[in-house]
Parts: structure tokens; C-alpha cells; sequence
């Protein structure tokens, strides 16, 4: 539930603070499944943060969203960030995608592309 308000808080955020999506001109999502369980994680973690910031001027219409899984949960360190509903988020683009495939770090962008997170090749190029 809260992730819903906070969902709809960034969108309504961005559309009041970019002209540009007022105009038609449509946005992007990119989703970044990760946990704090994971140790391939921090670098892809790294690249959301800094994508973010890169594209945060208010021309680009990107949104980032950084969703922790609870699955690396039952190894012993629990995520306070994690949520059941994320990966149940995960789970349903890897049915879409047809790869049934979940992993962290995972990058989805606009529900249509998944790849290593970290990839910054792939993440820049789309």
C-alpha cells in the first residue's frame, strides 16, 4: 500500500515539475531489483544512484525506482528495505518477458528490457 502512494507521490511529482511530460512527451521507468542480502548488488545500486542524478534535470522524463526483494532475506541479514510485493512485482515480468527468470541485481526498463543491473553498457544504451 504505501509503495502505491509513493509510487503515485513520484509520477504526480515529476508531471508537476517537467513542462516537458505535460506536452505529451511520455516518460520512462526504470526498475532496479536488489537487496541488501546481495553482494553483486552495490555496484548496480551505485548506477541507479548515479543515473538518477545524471538524468534528474528536469528535461529527461526517467523515473528510477529501487525495489528490494526479501528472498536473499532467509541467508541471515534482513533487508529493512525489502518487501514481499516487490518480488511478486519481479516474478510477474519474468512470466511477461517470458524468461522466467528473478535475480539480483536485476534492471527492467519500461516492463519491456531486463539485464544485469551493473550492466552499465546496456543501462546507458537504452
Amino acid at each position: 500500500m504505501k509503495y502505491k502512494w509513493w509510487l503515485k507521490f513520484v509520477v504526480l511529482n515529476a508531471m508537476i515539475q517537467s513542462p516537458v511530460m505535460l506536452h505529451g512527451q511520455g516518460f520512462a521507468l526504470v526498475e532496479l531489483f536488489t537487496s541488501q542480502g546481495c553482494s553483486s548488488c552495490p555496484p548496480a545500486d551505485k548506477l541507479l544512484s548515479r543515473l538518477s542524478e545524471e538524468t534528474y534535470s528536469g528535461i529527461d522524463n526517467v523515473f528510477f525506482l529501487s525495489m528490494h526483494v526479501d528472498y536473499w532475506n532467509r541467508l541471515g541479514w534482513v533487508d529493512p528495505y525489502s518487501s514481499y510485493a516487490f518480488i511478486n512485482r519481479q516474478k510477474n515480468y519474468a512470466a511477461v518477458l517470458a524468461n522466467d527468470q528473478v535475480y539480483t541485481p536485476q534492471m527492467i526498463v519500461n516492463g519491456e528490457t531486463s539485464f544485469v543491473g551493473s550492466d552499465e553498457g546496456m543501462a546507458i544504451k537504452l
